[in-house]
């Protein structure tokens, strides 16, 4: 089956992979019951990847050589310059240390405690303003600093030199900021990192007008293949704004165990399911790290990496597989066998961009639905926090539309919807802690009665005892 797959015919813009399928139906003369041949099928491009791409070249052409008239909102933009924060302005800067930082999964502790010994268990630095008031501030002054702007690959290399220069004794700084479209970066310190809410809000958009081209024709189905590697925050967050019929999620198949066997079954079942409402279209999103998730795929690509590693040419791996990646490599299309045998990227991934996973479960699909003779595809692998919507989501059509990103105005600050549910608003409690603190020392003071001095050290008293108590069973030691 031929599929229509083209990136975003946008510049600069991220990609977003859709394919793009028709199964007609066919009438029996024998009975009036509609029976489907899944046999007759015929695709389409996309609008997104053809007549948007003509116009855009052509507009392209008609400015060539001559400067273009900026709008109102662009020649704000190029006006605009940006500002440090106020605790980072002048020659010094003032930070309150707090605990030592550790490992986000403590399993993992002793093996980056080992690789980084001289910055691992460095205190948390929070920034201050120039008019906070803390009696143990310190005082930083200048040094010379290197930035890396990246992911999770990036920010690693800018870890391993913070090590270097630690060791070598070396005044140069490193920092490192978390600037990926995954939104894989973040802690309690870190909402998410840069990037993360404009690919959701633009991608979103693109899958909202998808969504209302399948309505509107109601015989189309799309597989878009969304940007996220071992992280589906991007395609989650999108399914949260624009309400598609399925989103499958990485993190849910590697977790509880799903072969590609039974994701085309879980599809399959929903297919009649829909084809008993009479609904023949429909939007499926998939992450790009799905391929990864698969046990036995995941396998493969890393038999194959090993091979790779052996410095066995791409031509002779498929006859050194072992006897079951050699029958699953042999069960999969010919296409996905010769991406499967790409060369892996600098950090020993799988090429995960150039995987067309989306392709591969509309073919699988296909060939089940000339097994049951049904004629449309639509299927549910939410999150739990989709799941109580997910039958609607399923059965019904209620796409959304979020509309354009904005720049400024009403839904310039509106936060992701991931995001407001996760309330991970970790310093901004701190901020209100201390907001409650100021008020105690401003109600206890020399000349307060009795009764609310007694009242305060009574629960100054208990929340001490509770927080030492809970601070001792994280850390393993005994309360003081």
């Amino acid at each position: 089956m031929a599929m229509g797959l083209r990136p975003s015919p946008i510049k600069g813009a991220p990609y977003l992979l859709s394919s793009r399928t028709t199964f007609s139906r066919s009438r029996p003369a024998t009975n009036n019951k509609e029976r489907i041949d899944a046999a007759q099928i015929q695709t389409r491009q996309p609008p997104l990847a053809g007549d948007v791409e003509t116009r855009v070249c052509a507009a392209m052409d008609s400015d060539y050589g001559v400067p273009r008239e900026l709008s109102e909102v662009q020649k704000k933009r190029t006006l605009y310059q940006p500002e440090l924060p106020p605790c980072l302005q002048g020659t010094t800067v003032r930070v309150e240390y707090g605990d030592v930082a550790i490992a986000a999964d403590p399993a993992g502790a002793h093996v980056i405690s080992h690789a980084f010994p001289h910055t691992y268990g460095q205190p948390l630095a929070h920034f201050l303003r120039k008019a906070a008031n803390v009696a143990d501030a310190k005082v930083i002054s200048e040094h010379p600093a290197c930035s890396f702007f990246e992911g999770v690959t990036s920010n690693t290399d800018a870890a391993q030199l913070a090590e270097t220069f630690a060791e070598a004794k070396c005044a140069t700084k490193v920092v490192g900021v978390p600037v990926t479209l995954n939104g894989d970066l973040k802690n309690q310190f870190v909402e998410t990192t840069v990037g993360f809410d404009t690919i959701c809000k633009v991608n979103s958009q693109l899958i909202s007008n998808m969504c209302t081209d399948a309505l509107s024709a109601e015989k189309y189905y799309y597989f878009i293949r969304m940007m996220g590697r071992k992280a589906s925050h991007v395609a989650l967050e999108c399914a949260l704004q624009s309400h598609p019929n399925m989103v499958i999620l990485g993190e849910e198949v590697a977790a509880s165990k799903l072969t590609i066997f039974d994701i085309t079954k879980q599809i399959c079942d929903a297919v009649q399911a829909r084809a008993e409402k009479d609904k023949n279209h429909g939007v499926i999103l998939i992450p790009e790290g799905l391929v990864e998730s698969i046990p036995e795929l995941y396998a493969l690509l890393q038999e194959i990496n090993g091979l790779h590693g052996k410095g066995v040419s791409i031509e002779n791996i498929s006859s050194q597989l072992s006897p079951w990646a050699s029958a699953l490599f042999e069960f999969l299309p010919q296409f996905i066998r010769h991406q499967l045998l790409l060369r892996p990227e600098s950090d020993d991934s799988a090429q995960l961009s150039q995987i067309e996973t989306e392709k591969l479960l509309a073919q699988l699909v296909e060939t089940e639905m000339n097994k049951r003779l049904v004629c449309i595809f639509n299927g549910l692998l939410f999150s739990r926090l989709l799941r109580q919507n997910s039958s609607s989501c399923l059965l019904e059509d209620i796409y959304r539309n979020p509309g354009p990103l904005q720049f400024e105005g009403p839904g310039a600050d509106s936060k992701p919807i991931s995001l407001c549910v996760e309330d991970q608003d970790y310093m901004g409690r701190i901020k209100k802690l201390q907001e409650y603190l100021e008020k105690v020392k401003s109600i206890v003071k020399p000349g307060c009665s009795q009764d609310v001095l007694k009242a305060a050290l009574s629960a100054m008293s208990s929340v001490t005892e509770t927080l030492a108590i809970m601070t001792s069973s994280s850390t393993g030691q005994a309360p003081v």
